[in-house]
């Protein structure tokens, strides 16, 4: 609600400035998430770190990043806030408004989102039992960070040892190719 408000709270001129604002941080920060997380497609994160790194730079005069381990601490955060699902499910627009007060009113506001999520999910560490009988798909975040991972490492095809990931995809990508059915079916068996 505290979102509404504020958006019918603004005038034209406020609304005029915030939009350009964000024609400018956007295509910026789809080019970050592409050059250091490898992500280049919505299919990924959610669009609630977006919203909230978007907050970040529109309060900065540069509306950038000043420094590599600012970049990296934001790109950390919306990792983390997608991994444990920070703006899904009920409640998601009260979890921003937490958010965009933390961003709004600190310097450094990466330790107090981490914080949030931490007592939203009462812990980082990503347990098996989150993990075991999760649908396979670029949705979870789990396999989707699992797919970042090997985007990152230069994953490759077993079946024909091309990369996965190549600049201009050729094809598309099958679940099997990462891991194999005769492994995959080895670790069901096993009760995995």
């Amino acid at each position: 609600a505290k979102i509404d408000d504020a958006f019918h709270a603004m005038n034209e001129k406020e609304i005029k400035n915030g939009w350009k604002k964000l024609k400018k941080i956007l295509p910026y920060l789809m080019n970050v998430y592409d050059q250091q997380l490898n992500i280049n497609k919505n299919d990924f994160l959610s669009n609630g770190p977006l919203y909230v790194t978007a907050r970040f730079l529109s309060n900065k005069k540069s509306m950038n990043f000043t420094s590599d381990r600012e970049q990296r601490a934001w790109m950390y955060f919306a990792l983390l806030a997608w991994v444990h699902n920070r703006y899904s499910g009920s409640g998601g627009d009260y979890k921003l408004n937490i958010d965009f007060d933390k961003v709004d009113n600190e310097d450094n506001p990466i330790p107090g989102l981490v914080q949030n999520i931490t007592f939203q999910r009462g812990q980082l560490d990503v347990l098996p039992s989150q993990i075991i009988g999760a649908k396979v798909g670029v949705k979870n975040q789990y396999y989707g960070i699992y797919l970042l991972s090997l985007k990152a490492s230069g994953g490759i095809n077993w079946k024909d040892g091309e990369k996965f990931f190549p600049p201009i995809p050729q094809k598309s990508l099958h679940n099997h190719h990462i891991f194999p059915s005769k492994l995959r079916d080895e670790v069901k068996e096993l009760g995995g």
